[in-house]
């Protein structure tokens, strides 16, 4: 703008020299006309040296008015010509002006911060090819562009920053839930040693080293659901062998669903607590159904069995636990521990639900995204 404002002013000015000559130019000129008549009268009369002689002229005071009125109106002309001329050129750098102002503010507006920085647009501002014909909007344009690489820069930072957290905190809540089933199959390792079961007891371990060696396989935080239902089935192979048979269970599900991901100890913790809280001198047979079924673009699982069920009360305080997102290392820490991991948007953003009666069982739900293996290279690469 100040570049924009000493062209104008360098315009006025030049425009005032010319108008100045034009002016002296005008006075010499009535003065050289005058001067004129009078050197003619003096070679028509004589000029004798000897002799003074004294020529007076006189000149009409029309003439002079009408002189006067060429000089004046000549200056007006010339002063509105000038007007003109400033008033084009100030109108041509005010449209340059206003439609560089447009350029940019439509730029402005059209920035947005999307969710995927990988993506993000960055809007241009047009500006001349040669870096000396800048002026001071071109300038603010082109670090109008420079801040929006830079804020796309920060926000995929902080995405991978946040990305980073959220598997921190999904690994930790991982490395939890271990040592919490670890410590109950071990229990039931040693009721059966203390009772003489000695071949269930091998046996035990023998399934458990099974188990880990799956586990321990698989090391990513999502695998295929028929991977997490090899580990389902695993799990009721120990169980049985302490029950007899007082456990049986069976899974049903949709053709090609098992192919999606699903958070890695997602159904165990739901079964234990069916074997363990379902069983009861007034239920001692407990039959668990496993169905698999497809949603609207989600996966839903729904964990059914005929076990003693729950208490109002003791429903209304998990339904809390679930709704509220709570780990409580106390009490349902298993099932707390599973919603918390699979309500993470990177990892199917899931919901549980739960549902019982008294005497006649529970109804576990966990419906979450159809995630293929496709979305978890995506994760991985952020």
């Amino acid at each position: 703008m100040r570049s924009v404002a000493k062209w104008i002013v360098n315009v006025c000015l030049n425009g005032w020299v010319l108008l100045r000559g034009f002016l002296r130019g005008v006075l010499l000129f009535m003065f050289y006309k005058k001067f004129a008549a009078v050197v003619l009268s003096a070679v028509l009369v004589g000029v004798v040296p000897s002799v003074v002689f004294a020529d007076v002229t006189e000149i009409p005071e029309s003439y002079i008015q009408g002189n006067t009125h060429i000089l004046i109106r000549a200056l007006l002309i010339t002063v509105l010509i000038f007007l003109l001329l400033t008033v084009i050129i100030v109108i041509l750098f005010s449209e340059n002006l206003t439609r560089k102002i447009t350029a940019l503010s439509y730029a402005m507006e059209a920035f947005q911060l999307g969710y995927d920085p990988e993506h993000l647009s960055i809007v241009t501002v047009p500006h001349p090819d040669d870096p000396s014909r800048y002026d001071e909007i071109d300038r603010l344009g082109i670090t109008f562009e420079d801040m929006q690489h830079t804020i796309a820069g920060n926000l995929k930072s902080i995405v991978n920053l946040s990305v980073n957290e959220e598997r921190l905190k999904y690994q930790l809540l991982q490395s939890q839930i271990n040592p919490h089933f670890l410590y109950n199959i071990l229990g039931s390792i040693r009721t059966c040693q203390s009772l003489g079961k000695l071949d269930i007891a091998d046996q035990m371990i023998a399934n458990l080293t099974a188990f880990y060696r799956l586990t321990l396989r698989k090391s990513k935080e999502l695998i295929p659901i028929k991977d997490e239902l090899e580990i389902a089935r695993l799990y009721l192979e120990m169980e049985k062998l302490c029950h007899n048979d007082n456990l049986t269970w069976e899974i049903n599900m949709e053709d090609g669903i098992d192919n999606f991901l699903i958070c890695k100890f997602t159904l165990q913790p739901f079964l234990e607590n069916s074997i363990m809280h379902g069983l009861s001198q007034k239920t001692p047979e407990v039959h668990i159904s496993i169905d698999l079924s497809y949603g609207d673009d989600t996966v839903i699982i729904v964990i059914t069995d005929n076990g003693i069920g729950m208490a109002k009360e003791q429903l209304l305080e998990l339904q809390k636990t679930l709704d509220e997102k709570i780990v409580n290392y106390e009490k349902h820490f298993g099932i707390g521990n599973v919603n918390k991991r699979i309500s993470n948007p990177y990892f199917g953003n899931g919901r549980i639900s739960v549902e019982s009666c008294l005497y006649e069982g529970t109804s576990i739900t966990i419906e979450f995204d159809q995630m293929e293996k496709y979305d978890e290279e995506c994760n991985d690469c952020r």
